[in-house]
């Protein structure tokens, strides 16, 4: 039997699940990958004991979001581990490691997977991907990992710029996260933290970012502007000005919104366009963030 829950990405079993009805009824699959981590999400009821083997070439994390009445037998490197499936678990497993899961008992249990590339750890490093040894973890509560799987879920449907890159710096977070946690005891555990960047490479940066603040920025072309790949200059960027490249991006567009919303007569909808932002409701959402009422507010504040 497949691994019903969630999505491995070199054993495709989604397709087979749906149609298994006997194992999981009303089973909802969805993926999508940012930068090397892949995220599967899962939302199934268990209605009978399955059991499932597989061994990866990719890093595997289990999140768990809820669950009613369903427990997991974990078999690997020769131990049997009973473990309860709670909200907020994680259940890691390294690549390459054999590991053999049952399920006990029925209900309902949504969650997320995290597939993780060794080469993405290694890129977010600097090291060989010989140098990185990650342990299993089971029934253990990570709550960087809880967390950074419910933003990538949200994440999920969002094609703009911003959410792509939001979605990558999270991905870079989560490969520096399981080299620090993860690795074997003794591990001589490398600073990812890379140099700032020249006072050169900065002002071009910021002047193609306020350049291009209408149209859609990738982390790709940044990196290829700068020399550099994407991971690099992540790190680099938030070295230099404290934050990471999509926060700074929404600062300015937020900066440049305002200014057109308070000096102009232009509608919102236009203001949203011409500062990069997908449609109104998209300006809306990241404006509230920032100055807790709308643009329609806002604009109506400064003008009284």
């Amino acid at each position: 039997m497949n691994d019903p829950f969630p999505l491995s990405p070199d054993i495709r079993i989604s397709e087979q699940l749906r149609i298994d009805a006997t194992t999981a009824k009303t089973a909802r699959f969805r993926t999508r990958t940012w930068a090397g981590v892949e995220l599967g999400l899962a939302d199934a009821y268990v209605c009978r004991q399955a059991a499932w083997a597989w061994e990866s070439e990719q890093h595997h994390m289990r999140v768990i979001f809820s669950t009613s009445s369903v427990r997991f037998n974990i078999k690997q490197l020769g131990n049997v581990e009973k473990i309860s499936v709670a909200p907020g678990r994680t259940y890691f497993t390294p690549a390459r490691c054999c590991c053999v899961t049952e399920t006990r008992g029925t209900g309902h249990l949504a969650g997320a997977g995290l597939n993780v590339h060794p080469s993405a750890i290694a890129d977010v490093i600097g090291i060989p991907r010989s140098d990185i040894d990650l342990r299993p973890k089971h029934q253990y509560s990570d709550p960087f990992v809880w967390q950074a799987a419910l933003q990538l879920r949200a994440l999920l449907d969002d094609t703009d710029d911003l959410s792509e890159m939001l979605g990558q710096t999270l991905a870079q977070a989560i490969c520096l996260h399981l080299y620090r946690e993860y690795s074997r005891p003794g591990a001589s555990l490398k600073s990812s933290r890379g140099p700032g960047l020249s006072i050169h490479l900065a002002s071009k940066l910021t002047d193609y970012i306020n350049e291009s603040l209408s149209e859609r920025i990738s982390l790709s072309e940044m990196a290829s502007l700068l020399g550099m790949t994407p991971s690099s200059l992540i790190q680099s960027f938030r070295s230099t000005f404290g934050v990471t490249p999509a926060q700074y991006i929404i600062d300015k567009r937020l900066e440049r919104a305002t200014e057109l919303l308070t000096t102009t007569d232009m509608g919102i909808s236009h203001v949203a366009a011409e500062v990069g932002f997908c449609d109104n409701s998209h300006l809306t959402r990241y404006f509230k963030r920032r100055h807790n009422m709308a643009p329609s507010e806002l604009r109506k504040h400064r003008r009284a």
